[in-house]
């Protein structure tokens, strides 16, 4: 979806898991408005997170099919390049449970990694 990402025309993101070009395009000029986004971004996806990874160790696969596709378009809208582990925690299609507990470990990591660096970021989300 966002293989251009990591190319050229980031605008300084190379650096970052994310790419807010999507969302500063929704929130035009306002600083504040973007701040908002980015609270309830982080938020949202911290309990989306603890959620999935509760209902892995649980070994309740559907809710965490469910959790995934429930994160996979605010993930898209940050630009955040987690499709292929999103899409397998989704369908889980030809997967056992030890490579589905690896997406979400995966997952898992990614999205702290992007928790922390938009809280540097935008460090009135602390």
């Amino acid at each position: 979806m966002k293989e251009d990402v990591k190319d050229g025309g980031n605008s300084g993101n190379e650096d970052k898991p994310y790419n807010l070009e999507v969302v500063k395009s929704i929130t035009g000029d306002s600083h504040d408005f973007l701040e908002k986004l980015i609270s309830v971004f982080i938020s949202t996806i911290s309990a989306d997170l603890q959620s999935l990874k509760e209902k892995a160790k649980q070994g309740d696969w559907s809710t965490v099919a469910s959790i995934a596709h429930k994160i996979k378009s605010p993930l898209s809208q940050f630009g955040i390049d987690a499709a292929d582990v999103v899409e397998n925690l989704e369908n889980q299609e030809g997967f056992n449970t030890d490579e589905l507990h690896l997406f979400a470990d995966r997952l898992d990591a990614l999205l702290n990694e992007v928790i922390i660096h938009l809280k540097r970021e935008f460090p009135g989300n602390n």
